[in-house]
């Protein structure tokens, strides 16, 4: 995904963004749905593949922060205080090194789908300040970034649900794969 979405290029089609976030969130109900955790979520772990019809498959990789979320091992894989994951995609709890759970997936669902829609992410920055702004900045409407794109309201208002700070405000994989 990262070769068709990079800072200030062309933006995909409107409807292929979604439609491949539509995809990412179906796997993400399936990782969910066994209380698995990818924590690294980004375009560089989602690859796309093409159907024979021409759209696109996607494969979700990379999960080497993946950790499974109410096993009695699961603190051997992660603690509370250590801060694991790609700054630009964290979501606040991530950001502050609590325990995390299936939210923080939707959150950096939400941080692809804006960059997917308007050609930046939510928050810029070095990664300390990236920290603070997911921790405590509110992102700008993706809208608001591009006055030369169109985005439907609906799917801004989506975002900024996938974008809010407290995790349990937040959509979850399957409300939006039911979207």
């Amino acid at each position: 995904l990262r070769t068709f979405v990079h800072p200030n290029g062309a933006l995909m089609p409107l409807a292929r963004s979604v439609a491949i976030a539509m995809q990412i969130a179906d796997v993400l109900v399936a990782a969910h749905a066994i209380g698995l955790v990818h924590r690294d979520l980004k375009p560089e772990n989602v690859f796309l593949e093409t159907n024979r019809d021409g759209t696109d498959r996607v494969v979700v990789v990379d999960f080497g922060l993946a950790y499974i979320e109410d096993r009695a091992d699961a603190s051997r894989m992660t603690k509370e205080g250590v801060i694991a994951g790609t700054p630009i995609y964290m979501s606040p709890e991530q950001c502050a090194g609590k325990n995390i759970g299936t939210p923080a997936d939707v959150y950096a669902l939400g941080c692809m789908l804006y960059e997917m829609t308007c050609g930046f992410v939510p928050f810029e920055g070095a990664s300390f300040q990236l920290l603070v702004k997911h921790s405590f900045e509110d992102p700008v409407p993706p809208g608001q970034r591009r006055n030369d794109i169109y985005i439907p309201r609906a799917l801004e208002e989506l975002i900024l649900e996938m974008l809010r700070k407290a995790p349990d405000t937040r959509p979850t994989a399957e409300m939006l794969s039911a979207r």
